[in-house]
Formats: C-alpha cells, structure tokens, sequence
C-alpha cells in the first residue's frame, strides 16, 4: 500500500481509538481543566478536528472559514467525534484518488496570520497526520489524570500489526 494511503488509515483509526475511548469516560472528564496547551481534551480534540477542515479547504482551494488557531467554543464529545469520522473518510476517499504525480502538486493557501504559502498535497498530509499524532498525545497525557483509566495505545506499529485492537 503507498504510504499515503496508509498514513490517511492509520490516522483515521487512531482517531477513532481516541474518541472510543473518550466515551467510556464520565462526561465531565472531556471538560475537566487540566494543564496542557488547550485546557482540556474536548477544546484538543476541537482544535485536531478544526486543523482537518482547514487544510480540507486548502486542498479544495475553497475558504476555510477560520480566523483563528483555537475555536472558543466547539460541541460535545458525541458530536465532535461524528464530525471527526467524516472529515477523516474525507481525507481518506481525497488521498485515495490522488496519484503519485498528484500529490506532488502545490497547495497555494494563506496561513491564518496572513502569510501566502505554498506546500505540496504530500506535505499537506505529512502535517496532518503528525499535527494529529502530536495533540492525541496531549489527550492521553490528559488521560493519566483520569483515576482508573488509561489511554488507548495508538502507535502506528499496534495498526500495522493487523491487530489494531491490540493493546
């Protein structure tokens, strides 16, 4: 499989993890303030999903829509987790019908400060995934401070193991 297509799966699947195991949660626990960049897993969460659409709209060369980083207001748990699996089959049905050439084709965008730049659909995807990886990690640090609960173990070997319910 080229890596792209696994990359879009993988991130797909440990999104997934997350939000599954975020639902076995006490509610409140999403929303408890903690110390971490976003305050809690729900406004982290947000910002993973809101990072999604945003480079969604770049890749359609179409508005994002967003004026800033960090939404300071954003759904619960049930319905940001919905909102999270389409644009995640989004991403997976976009890269699954790019070409090699394709994805080597530039992304013209402006950045939210207002800078013009220009990336390729392969880095726009490299970001993604790693943008995620990196603040589903916030939320599992976060998970620590739950009593009695643990994060899911989402680390890419457990996907590719072809076990993904491993761990």
């Amino acid at each position: 499989m080229p890596p792209h297509r696994m990359l879009v799966r993988y991130n797909r699947w440990a999104n997934h993890r997350l939000y599954g195991a975020l639902a076995v949660l006490p509610e409140s626990e999403v929303h408890v303030l903690r110390v971490s960049l976003f305050q809690n897993m729900l406004h982290t969460l947000h910002h993973i999903y809101q990072n999604s659409r945003l480079w969604q709209a770049h890749l359609e060369q179409r508005p994002n829509g967003y004026s800033a980083r960090n939404a300071a207001d954003y759904p619960g748990l049930a319905v940001l987790a919905e909102q999270q699996r389409v644009v995640d089959g989004w991403l997976v049905n976009w890269y699954d019908a790019a070409s090699t050439q394709s994805l080597e084709a530039p992304v013209d965008f402006v950045l939210l400060g207002g800078s013009p730049s220009r990336i390729t659909q392969w880095e726009v995807l490299l970001h993604l995934v790693t943008h995620g990886s990196h603040h589903r990690g916030h939320v599992a640090a976060m998970f620590f401070q739950v009593p009695g609960h643990r994060p899911p173990i989402m680390d890419l070997p457990v996907y590719l193991s072809g076990d993904p319910g491993r761990g």
